[in-house]
């Protein structure tokens, strides 16, 4: 909730929704956050069979807690007393305990791997050589392939959970870090703007003779998206620390996107060397 307030503080569209009320539920918002750092949940997926602290309830406390700072900085939310500083930091330093081997695992006592972390350099996370290192491990020990072949399209986690391990990709994952992959995979030209996946049928990769073919969750759709940045938009202000974007950054935007756009959002963001 945060984050999508944010864009409030930051763009004089909105100057008439900022309010008493909502600097109040922010403030809320901010003691939810550090009362969550380096606590037990069930996580994003909401698993049911044992909690334990997750990598990605830190990160998110940290980016709220992060963008708190910042619109407290331009000089709003006055009524904050809290030390966001001190404790965006703290939420820092539990994602960092949950590293293993160059990457962000899923919690400091699981070193399994969760699509939901390639969202670090979404949330701008500033550590970009950790960031990198994530998605990339991500995209490789999770990418869901039929045989040798990659679908692009990627498991939440392959762990055991509730139901028992996982045997369906889910469709956000791909989206996730098909936003990553263009200036940053090896096996791609950095600067590309662009990833675009197979516009058939998704069913038409698979052989006929195959009689239990992959599961998509998360989504009822016929064909593979097409993921394109819009580099002819505007750009608007930065809110990630270390990256601009490109094209459109908040979804309170989307009614300026060109209704040429595939899917109707961009996608892509370049680092600010």
């Amino acid at each position: 909730m945060i984050l999508t307030f944010t864009p409030i503080f930051f763009d004089e569209r909105y100057v008439d929704l900022r309010s008493k009320d909502l600097d109040a539920l922010l403030a809320h918002l901010a003691t939810l956050c550090v009362r969550s750092i380096g606590q037990p949940d069930a996580g994003l997926w909401e698993i049911r069979n044992g909690w334990q602290e997750h990598s990605f309830t830190n990160l998110m406390s940290w980016a709220g807690l992060e963008r708190l700072e910042r619109i407290k900085q331009a000089g709003h939310l006055a009524s904050i007393s809290l030390d966001l500083t001190s404790a965006r930091i703290r939420a820092a330093e539990a994602l960092l305990r949950s590293v293993h081997d160059g990457a962000v695992r899923n919690g400091p006592s699981d070193l399994s791997y969760d699509a939901a972390l390639a969202q670090l350099p979404i949330l701008g996370y500033p550590n970009r050589q950790l960031s990198e290192s994530t998605v990339l491990r991500i995209a490789q020990e999770l990418a869901f392939r039929h045989g040798s072949d990659d679908s692009g399209f990627f498991y939440r986690y392959v762990r055991e959970d509730d139901f028992g391990k996982p045997e369906g990709a889910f469709v956000i994952c791909s989206f996730w870090i098909a936003q990553h992959l263009p200036g940053w995979d090896g096996s791609l030209k950095p600067g590309r703007s662009s990833i675009e996946c197979s516009s058939q049928p998704i069913m038409s990769d698979y052989s006929p003779s195959i009689s239990s073919p992959p599961r998509i969750s998360n989504a009822v759709i016929s064909r593979k998206p097409t993921l394109t940045s819009v580099s002819s938009m505007p750009p608007l202000p930065s809110v990630l620390p270390g990256a601009t974007y490109s094209n459109l950054s908040w979804p309170m935007a989307l009614h300026d996107v060109q209704p040429s756009a595939p899917l109707g959002w961009p996608l892509s963001y370049q680092w600010k060397e």
